[in-house]
């Protein structure tokens, strides 16, 4: 997923990573692993997984069926309810 501003990429390394414009990361989920992915769940939740299905890293966002995962004008990666509530946030505003 990305946006003129912002990428949120799968690192070969197995880290999730947000990056700006300029190649610089914003954030990171801190995992490692080959063949890690990352899915958004149904329900809201972002995960970073394991080749062997283990999660390794959550937003903690689960139980929100329709939640959406945002790229905000600011740069800021956001996962908002499906009333536009902030779950949670990256904190990568610029």
């Amino acid at each position: 997923m990305h946006s003129d501003r912002m990428r949120i990429t799968m690192r070969a390394g197995g880290d999730l990573v947000i990056s700006d414009e300029n190649g610089t990361v914003r954030w990171s989920s801190g995992t490692t692993g080959q063949n890690n992915y990352a899915t958004f769940k149904a329900d809201g939740e972002l995960v970073v997984r394991s080749a062997y299905q283990h999660t390794l890293w959550s937003s903690r966002t689960g139980g929100h069926t329709g939640a959406k995962l945002v790229i905000q004008n600011d740069g800021n990666v956001t996962i908002l309810s499906s009333g536009d509530q902030t779950l949670w946030a990256a904190g990568t505003q610029h």
